[in-house]
């Protein structure tokens, strides 16, 4: 991550959702993508995503998810670093 964080706000996830919309992504793409980030802000309990954050819910999100559902998770959470200028 080229920032050291990230404090996932209510207007940056708003900010992503129209910016999903811009782009044409379908309804349920947006709901779920809007989910996995409201999730992972959940999880971050208020602290700002560093990598060994994000990289400690991505285990937790396997763990605690089907597969399919914690790798639409994650897709989703990279749509939201890649709205934020982060890899």
């Amino acid at each position: 991550m080229k920032n050291e964080c990230i404090l996932i706000t209510e207007s940056m996830l708003e900010g992503f959702r129209e910016d999903l919309r811009r782009h044409e992504k379908s309804a349920g793409t947006i709901e779920h993508y809007a989910h996995a980030v409201c999730a992972l802000r959940s999880w971050m309990d208020g602290h700002p995503i560093t990598v060994d954050a994000l990289l400690e819910w991505k285990q937790s999100a396997k763990e605690q998810y089907a597969l399919v559902t914690a790798n639409n998770m994650i897709a989703g959470i990279n749509a939201f670093l890649a709205f934020c200028g982060e890899e």
